[in-house]
């Protein structure tokens, strides 16, 4: 979920039709935004959502000091699955000396004939990644894996000069797609990571370095990126590379307690 539908305040939830289409049922996108601390008012929002929308199934964020917000929607008839966390982590481009450029590492619209690779290796590097989606039966495995991809295309395809690929030769051993922000001056990374056949070789600190040096190229002023708390080792590059944590949020599934539930 970008951070654009989480920074300031509110409770933001619309149909989410990417979802919808690939699971064939109704879905949800909802958040509490990080700046939102009236859990109650919260509650209500989504409840308000839920009903508008007539969804079978909600991804629901909230910052991790609104926990309250599960009492509420428990008490409102609702069944509230904890599904992951997400951290994220901010580098302000300009407050620290600029990465050097790696000629291995390039935007993908100087390199378009590696678009098909870019694609394969979305599919490959997150074939069995652990995220929110494993909470609920409802999402089968491998359309999630679909949706990476076709998440990963939808960049390629009309954002390549915000792909950034680090390659070995005529092989993408790493990649990240990234999209910017409605400021004007973030750029969000969507999904990144290194092939597994590749990964202990540095290839992500690589990458990492040259994103950064390519998203101040572009004139951003800030890159910001996430993933999922249990996630320890790419922090740790994050870190190294001058990126700080600055936000935590609780991912939930969320659904209507059967009646008969409800009553015992």
């Amino acid at each position: 979920m970008s951070w654009d539908s989480l920074g300031g305040t509110g409770v933001m939830g619309a149909l989410s039709v990417y979802d919808t289409r690939r699971f064939g049922m109704r879905v949800a996108r909802m958040s509490v935004r990080a700046e939102e601390h009236d859990v109650r008012g919260a509650a209500r929002e989504i409840m308000r959502h839920w009903e508008r929308l007539n969804v079978r199934i909600a991804v629901v964020r909230w910052p991790l000091h609104a926990a309250a917000v599960a009492d509420h929607l428990t008490d409102a008839g609702m069944t509230v699955v904890p599904a992951d966390r997400l951290a994220y982590w901010g580098a302000d481009l300009f407050a620290s000396p600029p990465v050097g450029s790696d000629s291995a590492v390039v935007p993908l619209s100087a390199q378009p004939e590696l678009a098909d690779a870019v694609a394969e290796a979305t599919a490959e590097t997150f074939r069995g990644y652990r995220n929110h989606y494993e909470a609920s039966e409802c999402f089968p495995a491998e359309d999630v894996l679909a949706g990476y991809v076709e998440w990963a295309r939808r960049c390629i395809d009309t954002r390549p000069e915000h792909v950034v690929v680090a390659v070995d030769g005529d092989e993408v051993t790493a990649f990240a797609t990234t999209t910017p922000l409605a400021d004007g001056q973030t750029l969000e990374v969507d999904l990144a990571g290194t092939v597994e056949a590749r990964r202990r070789e540095g290839w992500y600190s690589r990458l990492v370095d040259g994103l950064l040096s390519h998203a101040e190229a572009l004139g951003f002023d800030r890159v910001v990126i996430s993933t999922q708390e249990w996630n320890r080792p790419v922090q740790a590059v994050w870190a190294r590379a001058g990126f700080r944590g600055f936000a935590a949020f609780e991912t939930v599934h969320l659904t209507r307690t059967p009646a008969d539930d409800a009553d015992t």
